[in-house]
């Protein structure tokens, strides 16, 4: 028997012949960082994107998607800097058509959206996907392939010229979402009709940018190529090519309710791709819907506390250590589909980053949002630098992820650990872990450190709003106690490293937890001149 589980056994045992509550506290990982050592590789933030299908055009432009955008653009550090949408191009319609056939394009909408993710710092994925008044029907038309290369030219160019060059070559733009299943393939497409498709979308960035915009796809569950043949039929065509028009390859493989799933279908995909299309290996990947469940409306109780946030942090660990640094593996996206706009009464167990309540109590009404522990997580994970460093874990535990990680900027010297204590949607906790966390040759001037932590005693607004009966329009008391337990909540700091350059910690955490330790140092030179 190992001593984690005598360990347990013992408490279990005292606990039950003194008749207290059970706490089974499991052996004491032992983390180690020395900041002083290289990086390990490069860390990309690869999980800064979130995405939404809207039920109809309309909803995405209404004051509540506006809000709900300005609070995801106002993550620290652009945490989440894209939001990936569904059905966007129906936001444009059709002026009139003139007497050779030539549509005329009315942008109003697309453009108020756009203006409004550019002002809140966000890109779009930008989906190439929607009929702008039901024009298209048949894309095995020659005549319609070609006015859809020149609808991705005249979108691609207007935005050029609305942002500049620099800024739409950021974009993600991407084929159809999930062309094989019916839901989505309103244009009945064939394989024949959607390679013209895809080939008018290559073509019209092409005229648009020379080149230099992204495009990729094809959006797709790959699952076998009988049930499935528009996303591998793509891939084929592509390794027929002299040159791929892909600049990634997206796909989508959730969890199941399991976090592991996720990689390790990534991974077998991964595989897959390698072994059928050799020359398409090197093409960055992209899972733009890695979520833990299918179906964002379900409510799960576990999506409202730090389960959510957990299961996500701890997938891009096991992302970033596996498939980027084990396999070597490009990957260039790792997206929750999770900037959904919850209805009543499901406040916060639906698969947002936000809680919103309607309230319509008021005159006028207005709209309260409160964030979720998986939106807090997400602020979290903006501390991380853009270098990963090593951490020596003894006596690892599976339930716990550690990414720990850099950055040497002149303006600020930074160096971050996370730790994550997460067995899935499983909430206990009365089972606790307790971490020693040491931290070598911290440098800089004057450093300081702060230890953040999540979990759900200490920050969990959902529990604060159950406890108080769940009301359905909560008064200006229960939102301060709401916004009072949004989190991160800060165990230490910010204090002073210990002059000998260590810092050692005990970290307890309840299961699920998100801790991370955040430390810096004063930058070198002083700031430049601000501009006028």
């Amino acid at each position: 028997m190992g001593n984690s589980r005598f360990m347990c056994l013992l408490l279990e045992s005292a606990a039950i012949s003194w008749s207290l509550p059970i706490v089974i506290v499991w052996a004491e990982p032992r983390v180690t960082v020395d900041v002083a050592k290289p990086s390990i590789g490069e860390l990309q933030h690869f999980w800064d994107s979130t995405g939404l299908c809207p039920s109809a055009p309309n909803f995405l432009l209404a004051k509540d998607e506006r809000f709900n955008l300005a609070l995801i653009g106002s993550l620290p550090h652009q945490s989440i800097s894209q939001v990936r949408i569904h059905w966007l191009l129906d936001l444009i319609t059709v002026s009139s058509v003139d007497e050779s056939g030539t549509p005329y394009y009315n942008f109003t909408f697309l453009d108020q959206w756009i203006d409004w993710l550019q002002l809140y710092r966000l890109n779009p994925g930008f989906e190439l996907m929607g009929n702008p008044s039901h024009l298209f029907s048949d894309f095995s038309n020659s005549t319609q392939a070609k006015m859809w290369r020149h609808l991705v030219r005249e979108v691609a160019s207007r935005y050029i010229g609305r942002y500049g060059l620099a800024a739409v070559a950021q974009w993600r733009f991407e084929t159809w979402n999930e062309p094989d299943l019916k839901s989505y393939n309103i244009l009945n497409f064939t394989l024949q009709s959607y390679l013209q498709y895809f080939e008018a979308c290559s073509a019209g960035l092409q005229d648009a940018a020379q080149g230099i915009l992204r495009l990729g796809g094809p959006a797709g569950l790959f699952k076998t190529w009988e049930k499935h043949p528009l996303c591998w039929g793509l891939l084929q065509h592509c390794t027929n090519q002299t040159a791929c028009s892909l600049n990634f390859i997206s796909f989508h493989k959730k969890g199941g309710g399991s976090g592991s799933a996720i990689l390790e279908q990534g991974l077998e995909l991964a595989h897959n791709i390698s072994i059928m299309y050799p020359s398409l290996r090197r093409i960055p990947l992209a899972n733009d819907e890695a979520d833990p469940l299918t179906g964002w409306s379900k409510s799960e109780s576990w999506r409202a506390d730090v389960r959510y946030g957990a299961m996500v942090a701890a997938v891009i660990v096991a992302h970033q250590q596996i498939m980027v640094r084990q396999h070597g593996l490009p990957l260039q996206l790792l997206s929750n589909d999770n900037a959904f706009l919850n209805y009543h009464p499901y406040y916060f167990t639906q698969r947002t980053l936000l809680a919103r309540f309607q309230m319509n109590n008021t005159n006028p009404p207005h709209v309260q949002f409160f964030k979720k522990p998986v939106y807090t997580a997400m602020a979290l994970l903006s501390l991380l630098g853009n270098q990963e460093l090593q951490a020596a874990v003894r006596m690892p535990d599976d339930r716990l992820s550690v990414l720990a990680a850099g950055s040497n900027r002149q303006d600020a010297w930074t160096r971050s650990v996370l730790l994550v204590f997460s067995n899935n949607t499983a909430s206990q906790p009365d089972e606790r872990m307790n971490v020693m966390l040491r931290v070598l040759s911290v440098q800089g001037a004057s450093p300081r450190y702060t230890l953040y932590l999540l979990d759900d005693t200490l920050t969990n607004p959902a529990q604060v709003w159950l406890n108080a009966g769940a009301p359905v329009f909560p008064e200006q008391q229960l939102r301060a106690q709401l916004r009072a337990v949004e989190g991160p909540h800060r165990v230490r700091g910010p204090t002073s490293v210990p002059t000998l350059e260590k810092l050692r910690l005990l970290v307890p955490l309840k299961l699920p937890s998100v801790a991370l330790l955040h430390i810096c140092s004063k930058p070198t030179e002083a700031p430049g001149q601000v501009g006028t």
